[in-house]
């Protein structure tokens, strides 16, 4: 009887190893990723209403006034939106 329960232990604890051993690894490799990583703080809402009738929803943290022109820059993308009306959302 005392060989099967320690069997049966074994059994179980190998089953729990590979189970939670992904889970692990993910957490070793990635510390930073996931509700824990702290948000920049990008403004207000606003909406860019864009002199062709399109709209776009962004943050105020993404336009930029340079001398005379307006952009908008993100990470990946920038986009000359001089001439468009900006429309600040209440917080």
């Amino acid at each position: 009887m005392s060989r099967l329960k320690k069997r049966k232990q074994k059994k179980i604890l190998t089953i729990a190893l590979v189970v939670l051993a992904p889970f692990i690894a993910y957490k070793l490799a990635y510390p930073n990723s996931g509700s824990d990583v702290v948000k920049e703080d990008l403004g207000r809402e606003i909406i860019v209403h864009l002199p062709n009738g399109n709209t776009m929803h962004t943050y105020e943290g993404y336009i930029i006034h340079d001398e005379d022109k307006v952009l908008y820059q993100s990470k990946y993308y920038e986009k000359d939106i001089t001439g468009s009306e900006i429309e600040y959302l209440p917080e």
